[in-house]
């Protein structure tokens, strides 16, 4: 399993970027601000890391700068929502090997409802679909399908978090 130093302060985008590593089965360890990513990155053991480059404490141009001075050659990607050609070059320049322009919305809906089962799950996309316990619920079981079909029709994605106990979580990313 690869390992990646996500360093993101911003905890929603980074709670999107963790969920879609894990489920291709990257190993995610976060930090909320540069200091913290640098001290991780010049003492772990990653095989990439993603670093935002407004970051609270030490910025992610100086931190990969930072790391590369101390030997690290792990390939980095700079995400960022800076998207002249200047700042991508800046990032270049100090060490990154990739630069991703943040060109997506993410919107994220939770509710405190009783969750989705785990049986339910792989189903809740479905037309038509209802869980048993929505089925006391009026309704006709197209919610999720019609936002599932939006989200692919714009090469969007959308993520479900449910313990089937306590509400569910659902994001959904469309690019922009």
């Amino acid at each position: 399993m690869a390992n990646i130093l996500l360093i993101e302060d911003d905890i929603k985008t980074a709670g999107f970027i963790k969920s879609g590593l894990k489920e291709e089965c990257f190993s995610v360890h976060h930090a909320v601000d540069g200091r913290t990513g640098l001290n991780l990155g010049l003492k772990g053991t990653f095989d990439a890391a993603v670093v935002d480059i407004m970051l609270p404490e030490l910025d992610g141009l100086g931190l990969v700068e930072q790391l590369r001075s101390a030997g690290s050659s792990m390939p980095i990607l700079f995400l960022s929502g800076r998207k002249t050609v200047e700042d991508r070059l800046s990032g270049f320049k100090d060490g990154g090997d990739d630069y991703l322009e943040r060109a997506y919305g993410v919107l994220s809906v939770s509710d405190n409802g009783p969750g989705i089962a785990k049986e339910d799950r792989e189903h809740i996309f479905d037309r038509f679909y209802r869980g048993d316990i929505s089925r006391s619920i009026s309704g006709n079981g197209l919610g999720l399908a019609l936002v599932k079909a939006i989200a692919r029709k714009h090469t969007g994605t959308v993520v479900v978090h449910s313990d089937g106990k306590n509400g569910s979580s659902f994001v959904v990313k469309l690019p922009r």
